[in-house]
């Protein structure tokens, strides 16, 4: 009955964290190739005219469509809240709104068995309050479907190692085929789990049973199989057409960023307090779970053209180490059993659930998403037959002011060069041209180039309170043969 009443309180705290403005924010790029992928898939939406590179590509052979047939069952998900929902920026959104909220009761009901309520506890909270966590809820992507069935995998393993159950690991297998019908990358997860087993196996020195081996020898031939002769072929030639990609350095400080740096401070805490009981088969499994998951970010960068978003799927571990410290000191605070020392140790716990105050306040104010959707209807509000817009988001664009025609979809390579061709095209009226930029703003020479050539029409963004920042801005270049020229000072020319 208590763990009842403490999942209801849990679901009812995070539905409203992962409900609340669930709609304000506009849709970023991933966001939109999402609703038209998984649109393509079930045979919606044809593959768009400008994928097909004047015919030269056929529809089934773009990333549009091999995407989906990789992640059917996450698409599958989406499509559901399509249908049910809608696909506004409120609708799109709910299945991972859902995902995110009732992941965080399972987690604290599988969790519970393992570390003991307090344990739970504080690795749920740690996930509630986390903002990564309340994003990847909020966007209409499929990474946090992939969570989901990710956090119960590692959970279940966990159980596999605490009992040797066969049954346990029947149940680990349906969820992992879960976790990669959602995404294919996370067949590295399924490894390292297994490599974390057979790890827990020999530290305790005793042969598992038979069954337990026969199961998970199953679904890791079933997966093999998947992977070969349906991922394989889809991912041929995959890194060839991307334009974009991290480095190992980049990965190793956007996990940090993304963990939080206090959280990342007490994720290695957490490593030290498990090596001290390095021989319990469970501490080794968590071990060698997270060693798995440190490994592999930094070298994915260097085998495929890596989206910064992959490393969310690669920290259920490290957080499980986070709240294995956590719980540690809050026993240690409240051993002599006074009311005092629970109200110290109650304060150290609340104290490491608000370490990312800041970026969750922060998320609330933006989203973590440039606002396309303000920017964008400022352009359609002073458009003039003759103009031209252009920018590196014109799939937003599509999406918020589909009468405002031509749109031209801008490179981040050669930008300047282009633009200058733009603007000197013959038959060319105004430009528009609408860029976001994050904390380091834009690059210094696309800025000079347009002090030089365009009036400053727009800011679009919130102040925060941690590090990021998110705008987007609109510049106008006006021709002196326009009858509207006036030149004038431009203040992004500074």
């Amino acid at each position: 009955m208590r763990n009842l009443v403490v999942v209801l309180l849990i679901l009812v705290v995070a539905g409203t964290m992962r409900f609340a403005k669930l709609g304000t924010w506009s849709f970023d790029g991933d966001e939109l190739f999402t609703t038209l992928e998984t649109n393509i898939f079930f045979g919606r939406t044809p593959v768009p005219e400008q994928y097909l590179k004047g015919g030269t590509v056929k529809p089934e052979d773009t990333q549009l469509a091999r995407l989906p047939r990789m992640l059917p069952l996450a698409n599958a998900t989406q499509r559901l809240g399509y249908r049910l929902f809608g696909e506004d920026e409120f609708g799109a959104r709910i299945m991972p709104a859902v995902f995110g909220t009732l992941g965080l009761g399972l987690v604290y009901l599988l969790s519970a068995p393992l570390f003991g309520t307090p344990g739970a506890l504080t690795l749920t909270f740690l996930m509630m309050f986390w903002p990564a966590h309340v994003f990847f809820s909020q966007q209409n992507r499929f990474y946090m479907e992939t969570f989901f069935f990710e956090s119960i995998v590692f959970l279940l393993a966990a159980y596999v190692v605490k009992r040797r159950s066969v049954v346990s690991a029947l149940f680990l297998g349906v969820a992992a085929t879960g976790m990669i019908l959602c995404h294919t990358l996370t067949g590295l997860v399924w490894g390292i789990v297994l490599t974390g087993i057979v790890v827990s196996w020999i530290t305790e020195r005793r042969f598992p049973p038979v069954g337990l081996v026969a199961a998970l020898l199953g679904f890791s031939f079933l997966f093999v199989g998947f992977v070969i002769f349906h991922i394989v072929p889809l991912t041929k030639g995959w890194n060839e057409v991307a334009h974009w990609g991290y480095s190992p350095l980049h990965t190793v400080l956007a996990t940090v960023n993304m963990l939080g740096v206090p959280v990342a401070l007490l994720v290695g805490l957490g490593g030290l307090f498990v090596l001290l009981d390095i021989k319990n088969p469970g501490n080794a499994f968590w071990t060698i779970a997270t060693v798995g998951c440190v490994v592999c970010l930094p070298i994915l960068p260097k085998l495929i053209v890596f989206n910064p978003m992959y490393i969310f799927l690669f920290t259920f571990p490290l957080l499980v180490l986070a709240a294995r410290f956590v719980e540690h000191v809050f026993q240690r605070l409240r051993g002599s059993g006074t009311m005092g020392a629970f109200v110290i140790a109650s304060a150290w716990f609340l104290f490491v659930c608000g370490l990312n105050f800041p970026s969750l306040a922060s998320y609330y104010l933006d989203g973590s998403r440039c606002d396309h959707r303000e920017a964008f209807h400022y352009v359609q509000e002073h458009w003039r037959k003759g103009d031209r817009l252009t920018g590196t988001m014109m799939g937003a664009a599509e999406w918020y002011i589909p009468n405002c025609v031509p749109r031209i979809p801008l490179r981040t390579e050669r930008t300047e060069e282009k633009l200058q061709e733009l603007i000197e095209s013959e038959n060319g009226g105004r430009l528009w041209i609408v860029v976001p930029s994050h904390r380091g703003g834009l690059d210094l020479d696309l800025r000079r180039w347009l002090g030089r050539n365009t009036s400053y029409e727009l800011r679009v963004g919130k102040k925060r309170f941690d590090y990021e920042e998110n705008t987007v801005e609109v510049f106008l270049h006006t021709p002196k043969t326009d009858p509207c020229f006036e030149p004038s000072p431009n203040p992004s020319a500074r």
